[in-house]
């Protein structure tokens, strides 16, 4: 008689799940672009009605013109709106589906930044050219899904992880997946 063991697995909801690849998904992109973030955790937060977030350095110093933005200041802006579009990327990729639950907020600041660099019929267009961007810097950029789903497995085990260590986790781990035989 075969017997069946438990796997020493912990059992995650797929809710809790997508949580921690929409947040390693953030915290992939800000890595990527050069942006800085503080922790990201998937503990949520009920009084603000979060499932998980990224506490982010991204503060726009931005030379701001309204209508003639500088080279620089459109790169910042752009690098911004792909971080914020980058959590609903990476839950979309994991469970395969499109969906904005629980990304609003996402959007919302998405087309904050573009509304600093474009006008009218051109902020949704702008908006949904970054979100196909950040898809594809996700699924096709080397080692970038690999980080994330690096990342989000740690999300689960640990709840919330620090800037540094967060590097560290994905390097480490990314060490792992990809050692060269001797």
């Amino acid at each position: 008689m075969e017997r069946k063991y438990a796997s020493k697995e912990p059992e995650y909801s797929l809710r809790l799940k997508q949580t921690a690849y929409h947040e390693a998904g953030h915290v992939v992109m800000a890595i990527t672009m050069r942006c800085s973030f503080r922790r990201v955790t998937i503990v949520s937060d009920e009084n603000k009605g979060l499932l998980g977030h990224v506490l982010s350095g991204l503060r726009a110093r931005l030379e701001y013109n309204r209508g003639e933005p500088s080279s620089r200041d459109r790169i910042l802006v752009e690098k911004y709106i792909l971080v914020s579009l980058a959590g609903n990327a990476a839950a979309r990729i994991f469970t395969k589906k499109k969906f904005w639950t629980g990304a609003n907020a996402d959007l919302a600041q998405a087309y904050e930044y573009a509304n600093l660099i474009a006008y009218g019929d051109e902020i949704p267009a702008y908006v949904e050219w970054l979100r196909l961007r950040a898809y594809n810097i996700l699924v096709y950029e080397p080692c970038c899904w690999d980080s994330v789903e690096i990342l989000a497995n740690a999300l689960l085990k640990y709840k919330t992880i620090g800037s540094m260590r967060a590097r560290k986790i994905i390097k480490q781990g990314m060490d792992e997946r990809y050692q060269l035989p001797e």
